[in-house]
């Protein structure tokens, strides 16, 4: 089945000549991002049945002009994560709905990847709330780093596009490209994942007046991390949100509502109702993808203040009893996170003990003093948390290892140092 109206269509009213996005320095405008998109539709075969296009392109322009080529017609596209080695027709467990124009792929919280297929409305029809309450109009500039298999940066592209503003992206994983990227093709606002965000802020050597807009999403930020990103970007409004791929944005809040507690994910979004049920979130949504009704959850927990303002625990398999305590590890990643000694942390379970998998800030390493600096660690974590919830073993890494959304894989963590 195809559709009258598409994403392609949407953004083929946005001058030809303006700016769409700039991919490692390379420009594309909206022209010729409609008009290749236009060609490869013109190419692919017509079904009158629906059937799952895997797009598997490296580039950010070649996802981005595939999508829009696919999207509306009678092959769904699915853009498929750079780490996900092998893809099966077994992912897709029920007939293609006839209103689907596109569908992503998630691991959800069993692992084993799952097909979400989603309507035009179930994001379009959001573009407009979601771009007034994070101040994106057509002349923002936004830098994004990542594939667009990641949803979060899929539905921002999409959103940013409908309005004819630009995106700039880099592929490298390096901060001081992207602080480069982002000053040569004066960038304006910026959509990271914290991690990200707290990298950039520490490789940029110098205040940057022009970023207005901070966006953030999938992992926690704080108080804390607000006064970094205040130094380098003094007039910026931080915007951070919580949602899913099969949920779409759920709550939000800016850095003035953002408190000491990390954990804090905001109100929900205009349309979207959150429960709490013996801990699990539970989400009513009219932007969720197909097939999904609410209440719904994802299997994450939190709890709600007396505010209304929600609280995120993590998944329900990263809350651990132990000894008869329910202990999160995100409250305890959160507390690493708040120490100068500490890039980024993970905490497992494993062996009937804590283990945190640390990252130190560069160009620091543990070296002879790991022991050290492990008992310093473990000393400050007292300001913070409870006796049961500091970790038993502390180990040092270089880097953590990621997925596509740039979120660890905590499975692939060991113990070995």
């Amino acid at each position: 089945m195809k559709h009258s109206i598409d994403y392609l269509s949407m953004i083929q009213s946005i001058p030809a000549h303006r700016t769409a996005l700039i991919e490692d320095g390379q420009f594309y405008t909206y022209g010729s991002l409609t008009g290749e998109a236009c060609r490869i539709r013109s190419l692919a075969p017509d079904s009158s049945g629906l059937s799952v296009a895997w797009i598997r392109a490296a580039s950010v322009h070649d996802q981005l002009v595939q999508f829009l080529a696919l999207s509306g017609t009678s092959r769904v596209p699915v853009i498929v994560p750079s780490d996900m080695k092998v893809v099966s027709e077994s992912f897709i467990k029920e007939e293609i709905p006839d209103r689907a124009c596109m569908a992503v792929l998630t691991s959800g919280s069993t692992g084993q990847p799952k097909l979400w297929f989603r309507t035009l409305d179930s994001w379009a029809s959001f573009f407009p709330t979601q771009n007034t309450i994070f101040g994106m109009t057509a002349e923002t500039r936004l830098f994004c780093q990542g594939s667009l298999a990641f949803t979060g940066n899929l539905n921002l592209y999409l959103s940013l596009l409908s309005l004819g503003a630009s995106i700039i992206t880099a592929s490298p994983v390096n901060p001081s490209v992207w602080c480069r990227e982002i000053e040569l093709h004066h960038g304006n606002a910026l959509y990271l994942i914290p991690s990200k965000l707290r990298l950039l802020a520490k490789y940029t050597s110098h205040p940057c007046p022009d970023i207005r807009t901070i966006l953030a999403g999938s992992q926690s930020l704080g108080r804390r991390d607000m006064v970094l990103l205040k130094a380098v970007y003094p007039v910026s409004c931080c915007y951070l949100y919580y949602g899913a791929s099969e949920l779409s944005y759920v709550t939000w809040l800016t850095d003035r509502e953002m408190n000491d507690n990390p954990s804090c994910i905001g109100k929900p979004f205009p349309g979207v109702d959150v429960t709490l049920c013996n801990g699990e979130i539970y989400v009513d949504t009219p932007y969720s993808a197909i097939g999904i009704t609410g209440p719904y959850s994802v299997g994450d927990t939190g709890y709600m203040d007396r505010d209304g303002y929600l609280y995120f625990n993590g998944r329900k398999d990263n809350v651990y009893n132990i000894h008869g305590r329910k202990v999160s590890a995100v409250k305890i990643e959160n507390a690493l996170n708040s120490l100068p000694q500490v890039q980024e942390a993970a905490v497992i379970f494993q062996n009937n003990a804590l283990r945190a998998h640390v990252v130190l800030p560069a160009p620091n390493a543990p070296g002879q003093d790991a022991a050290a600096l492990r008992r310093t660690i473990k000393r400050q974590l007292n300001d913070y948390l409870e006796s049961w919830e500091i970790p038993r073993d502390i180990i040092f890494h270089k880097n953590l290892p990621k997925n596509n959304s740039g979120k660890t894989v905590k499975g692939l963590l060991s113990a070995k140092e």
